[in-house]
């Protein structure tokens, strides 16, 4: 167990030093930065970061942001002859990629919302104040929790689905598919219960527990073509091998 943490700490470090890494920080900067200009200093420090995560061109570029670092880090793995030997079959070494992409996704993530935050607390004109009934009948601290939290395992379980299709149907075919898609759930402008948008940005449902059961149900729906495409991936990469 020491050795496969240690293992995974190693390979973390060792794709942190790469260029390619160093790329997303400067671009993940950009991204913040961009963000940023979606806020309004005049309002609370709170309400001006919602206002930044459910800025559509914010949206947008995250989203690209991930798909771009899940790509990098499937590229790296292919490339590393010698990392593939180490898993004894094709559902190991799935894994151990999976693992490496969620680490490196949740760090993107919290390094967009640190340079966000930062920006933020150098120009807000107000500083930090807990309402209630911005939105519902919660406090907007709460209701950024919920962004924040919905956001995260929204972006993660993307990953996880370009990754198995990486296995199953090619890397250009599957970042061409979801680049469309993102264009068309972020700008299309249409919004609905099983619309990306309404979960990755701003939908006005009619109370929070409307919110929160359908959020859970679209995370539950994202899990299950996980899960799909993840065996697909296996049984894929099992009859090559046999071949």
């Amino acid at each position: 167990m020491k050795d496969k943490v240690l293992g995974r700490c190693y390979q973390l470090r060792n794709f942190m030093e790469t260029n390619e890494f160093r790329v997303f920080i400067f671009v993940a900067t950009l991204v913040s930065i961009y963000g940023f200009f979606a806020s309004s200093t005049s309002t609370l420090y709170e309400t001006a970061l919602v206002s930044s995560l459910i800025f559509y061109h914010f949206r947008f570029a995250l989203l690209i942001l991930f798909l771009l670092s899940t790509v990098t880090v499937n590229t790296i793995y292919q490339k590393n002859y010698f990392m593939m030997c180490r898993y004894r079959n094709q559902k190991e070494y799935l894994k151990e990629k999976m693992k490496s992409i969620l680490i490196i996704n949740i760090v993107l993530f919290i390094l967009s919302l640190a340079i966000l935050l930062i920006i933020l607390n150098l120009t807000s004109v107000h500083g930090i104040e807990i309402l209630n009934g911005l939105r519902y009948s919660v406090t907007n601290v709460s209701f950024l929790l919920i962004l924040v939290v919905r956001y995260l395992l929204i972006l993660n379980i993307l990953s996880i689905i370009q990754l198995c299709l990486f296995e199953r149907i090619g890397q250009k075919k599957t970042m061409l598919i979801f680049i469309v898609w993102y264009v068309i759930a972020i700008y299309s402008g249409f919004r609905s219960r099983f619309s990306l948008s309404s979960y990755f940005g701003y939908y006005l449902f009619s109370s929070l527990r409307e919110e929160l059961i359908c959020s859970a149900a679209y995370i539950m729906i994202l899990l299950l073509i996980a899960f799909i495409v993840y065996r697909l991936a296996i049984r894929v990469k099992g009859s090559q091998n046999e071949l």
